[in-house]
């Protein structure tokens, strides 16, 4: 059974799905990895996250969580789906019911790459960057991939019509 929302999991970008799997499910890695990339890359990696993160918090994949999970635990395990890379990814998009694999009492179930971005950017910046209002700004704009809207978003200010989002973050 496939979701009834539309989503082509071919949205969210080879880039993203990259650093995932060089990550190997470790937070540590991941820190590694984006402390090597600009700014406006990390922020990128944090709005993709959120963007595939979100896709599984329609019913037809908490259904299947069973009753006892809160909003909090569906969050936990929408994380966990994506740090477990591409192929676990959309074997949970074509499979709803494969979620029921997700356990929050195991160790190794906690484990999720959720918040590394932004805790880099925080390092950097010297404050929590608010990557839902970047979300929201990218939700509005009507571009179907993160990727697209980034690459919008760093154009010279000529090239487009600004939006609230238009500071990705890089260094003055």
């Amino acid at each position: 059974m496939t979701p009834l929302v539309y989503f082509d999991p071919e949205e969210i970008s080879d880039w993203f799905w990259d650093i995932v799997a060089r990550a190997d499910r470790s937070p540590d890695t991941l820190k590694h990895i984006l402390s090597e990339l600009p700014d406006n890359q990390v922020r990128r990696f944090a709005l993709e996250f959120l963007d595939a993160s979100g896709r599984f918090n329609q019913e037809s994949f908490t259904r299947y969580l069973g009753p006892s999970y809160s909003e909090d635990g569906v969050a936990d395990m929408t994380e966990w789906v994506v740090s477990q890379g591409k192929d676990f990814f959309l074997t949970v998009w074509n499979h709803p019911e494969t979620v029921e694999v997700y356990d929050v009492g195991k160790p190794e179930h906690r484990v999720s790459l959720v918040f590394v971005a932004e805790e880099i950017l925080e390092e950097r910046l010297g404050d929590w960057p608010d990557i839902m209002e970047d979300y929201a700004a990218y939700a509005r704009s009507g571009i179907a991939r993160v990727s697209d809207y980034v690459e919008l978003q760093q154009k010279p200010e000529s090239d487009h019509e600004r939006s609230p989002s238009d500071d990705w973050g890089e260094p003055e």
